[in-house]
């Protein structure tokens, strides 16, 4: 089976919980809960989840306050806040993304409508995620002593198969101890 995509829904309400839990009822979904936002900032180190929706009206720390502090830490700025409230009104929309949300959802949520927002974000964090392992690509170093010089990856555009592939090859070039890049990546003329 595939990798579960983990959603953490934080509401103080554990009805609310449920009825989100219930409106994502699908396979490729993993589900974990929080109760306030103190617990919900310990469930995002632990739990490590792929998207977060987050009721902003809880006692104690709000979905507010939750929201800037996850968005101001370097470790977990990246993961998707879908605010989730009873307020209505502009001013309660703009004060979210302003914290750094994502999305805003009114309830009572309309199922569709929150499953289309999900899996929008969710393609958007894979895609993230991509060009961050692309851009680690690009700073590798090959230095194989069978080689003639280091190979600084990459010098020019790479095809884009070789670019998609990149992160695969280095593994089963480290693993198998055979040189594949330099049969892909032809090395640049002052290495020669």
């Amino acid at each position: 089976m595939g990798h579960k995509e983990k959603i953490l829904i934080v509401d103080d309400e554990p009805l609310n919980v449920k009825l989100m839990k219930a409106n994502l009822s699908d396979a490729r979904y993993e589900t974990v809960f929080a109760y306030s936002g103190e617990e919900a900032l310990d469930k995002v180190i632990k739990e490590s989840p792929d998207i977060i929706l987050l009721d902003i009206m809880m006692p104690g720390m709000s979905g507010y306050e939750v929201t800037e502090r996850l968005k101001g830490n370097a470790e977990t700025r990246d993961i998707p806040v879908i605010l989730i409230t009873a307020l209505d009104g502009a001013d309660n929309k703009i004060k979210g993304l302003e914290c750094g949300a994502d999305e805003f959802l009114n309830k009572p949520v309309n199922t569709a409508e929150l499953r289309a927002r999900v899996n929008s974000l969710l393609r958007l964090r894979q895609y993230q995620n991509q060009l961050k392992l692309h851009r680690e690509s690009k700073q590798l170093v090959i230095n194989d002593p069978s080689r003639k010089a280091a190979v600084f990856l990459p010098k020019r555009p790479l095809p884009p198969m070789i670019r998609i592939f990149m992160p695969f090859l280095l593994v089963l070039e480290a693993v198998t101890g055979h040189p594949i890049i330099a049969r892909c990546v032809p090395r640049p003329e002052s290495a020669l």
